[in-house]
């Protein structure tokens, strides 16, 4: 756009404005004529701090979201921490129930001293059998001998 453009544009919009100018005070003088204005209410306005709340419909998540498994199986006797509080590492959090943990030892208990039983009386079942097969073979060694001696006896007369 040129200088002389510009000028030319700004005596234009000039010249909308007077015309305007002069049909508003025509029709101000015909609107003085007419019925006279409504009442308007007036406040007044002093500033002050007002809180913002807005509402979303969306859900939120932790920062920091932490997943607690348990290692083992039970019933949980006491809660060592509270709620939303921070805890620290190696922390215990929780106490169990240890009355199934004490029955599965001493179950362990009893089956290692019945396997211990079952051990010792196959040891001496081992050593009655070792007994018997040496009574056996004794045995057997007495007939052979008598038959040898039998045998022998003619020979020596």
């Amino acid at each position: 756009m040129t200088f002389a453009s510009a000028i030319r544009l700004t005596a234009i919009f000039s010249m909308i404005l007077a015309i305007a100018g002069c049909t508003s005070q025509a029709s101000s003088s015909r609107a003085a004529s007419g019925p006279p204005p409504p009442d308007v209410a007036v406040v007044t306005v002093h500033p002050e701090d007002t809180a913002i709340y807005r509402e979303y419909a969306a859900q939120t998540f932790a920062r920091d979201m932490v997943e607690v498994r348990g290692r083992v199986d039970g019933y949980i006797d006491k809660r060592l921490f509270e709620t939303g509080s921070d805890v620290k590492a190696g922390q215990p959090l929780y106490i169990l129930d240890l009355r199934p943990y004490e029955a599965d030892v001493q179950k362990a208990r009893g089956e290692l001293s019945q396997g211990e039983a079952n051990r010792e009386f196959a040891a001496k079942q081992v050593a009655l059998l070792q007994a018997e097969a040496d009574l056996a073979q004794a045995q057997a060694n007495l007939v052979k001998a008598q038959r040898d001696v039998d045998r022998l006896r003619p020979l020596v007369k």
